[in-house]
């Protein structure tokens, strides 16, 4: 216990402090990014979901469209199948 505060110990002691500082501002920094990260995720999750209720609700047009196209074609006599 007492070699720890001999010069030396102290030095040491210094040191893992100064290590420990720099990880903790590491663990700042990835913290900062992850968050980052995680917000521009999150806005890009909301554009896509946006884009794919746009594309489902075209495709419903579109199935609906050619239905009733099909529909026409068979009233008037021709042969959809």
């Amino acid at each position: 216990m007492l070699a720890c505060l001999e010069p030396a110990g102290l030095s040491t002691l210094e040191q893992d402090l100064e290590i420990l500082s720099e990880r903790v501002d590491e663990l700042i920094e990835t913290v900062r990014r992850l968050r980052r990260d995680n917000s521009e995720l999150k806005h890009r999750e909301h554009a896509l979901n946006q884009e794919k209720d746009r594309l489902k609700a075209k495709n419903l047009e579109a199935k609906q469209r050619l239905e009733s196209i099909i529909s026409r074609l068979r009233q008037h006599g021709g042969d959809a199948s």
